[in-house]
């Protein structure tokens, strides 16, 4: 199930996901650019085994990720384009030792992005740079850990994500 609608309340998610459990052969949910509480990141934790859950462009706070990482009901965790620092990733991902899979977004900036970023008006953003004693900490936390580059950049001011170019 995939949900992307950034205008969606949160009553509604949770209604859709009331609805969703009920159904058998549902394994995977997807949401994308969505604004969600801790009672929408509590009934995500709580659906029955699934295998995966992918959150893109969905703010989340260091304490949802955590309740996300230690729901045993969940087999693959995706959480990309926000910014987690070392310390909220080194947190989270030994409580995600389950989990077959864990894909997070390395949040350094590549040079091309940062000239990119630089060049649109009005922009603030965070650049988080892992250290590489970080870096291996965090590597040894879960089974099958996936950094994967940006693709989307956070405009603190606006509240909004804007895609890089390629």
């Amino acid at each position: 199930m995939s949900l992307n609608c950034p205008h969606t309340k949160c009553s509604e998610i949770l209604a859709l996901l009331q609805w969703a459990a009920s159904l058998p052969k549902l394994g995977r949910y997807e949401l994308d650019r969505l604004s969600v509480d801790d009672d929408v990141i509590a009934a995500l934790a709580k659906l029955k085994a699934y295998r995966g859950l992918s959150l893109s462009r969905t703010v989340v706070t260091p304490e949802q990720l955590k309740v996300l990482c230690q729901a045993k009901t969940i087999s693959g965790l995706i959480v990309t384009d926000w910014d987690f620092a070392a310390p909220d990733v080194l947190a989270c991902l030994p409580l995600a030792a389950h989990m077959k899979t864990v894909v997070l977004m390395d949040p350094a900036y590549t040079e091309k992005q940062k000239s990119e970023i630089k060049d649109a008006e009005q922009v603030a953003v965070r650049n988080i740079v892992w250290s590489e004693a970080e870096r291996a900490r965090i590597a040894g936390c879960a089974k099958n850990l996936q950094l994967i580059p940006r693709r989307y950049y956070f405009d603190t001011k606006s509240g909004r994500f804007y895609q890089f170019d390629d």
